[in-house]
């Protein structure tokens, strides 16, 4: 079971970013938070055309994401992420 999250006005070391990220609730934690886009932007508030994303910097996107998972109230719950992932296992037999 997979939900997106978006995190707007991320500020990380003076730079300011948007995340777009994937967060799999059927997967063991570390693995769960896929990073699927991210926009810088400059002081003025305008997109900032090139940026390199330092390992730091990533590790640091990835717990704010989790982060936001947990103070998700909408997150599935244990119940449903063991259905969808019986549903995806058994297909025919729904």
């Amino acid at each position: 079971m997979i939900k997106t999250y978006e995190l707007d006005e991320v500020t990380i070391n003076n730079r300011h970013f948007s995340i777009v990220a994937d967060y799999d609730f059927g997967t063991p934690d570390r693995f769960a938070v896929d990073i699927k886009k991210i926009k810088e932007w400059g002081e003025d508030g305008e997109p900032v055309a090139a940026f390199s994303v330092t390992p730091e910097i990533e590790r640091e996107m990835i717990n704010l994401v989790r982060a936001e998972v947990e103070g998700d109230e909408y997150a599935p719950t244990d119940d449903e992420i063991k259905t969808d992932a019986m549903e995806r296992q058994y297909p025919e037999e729904i």
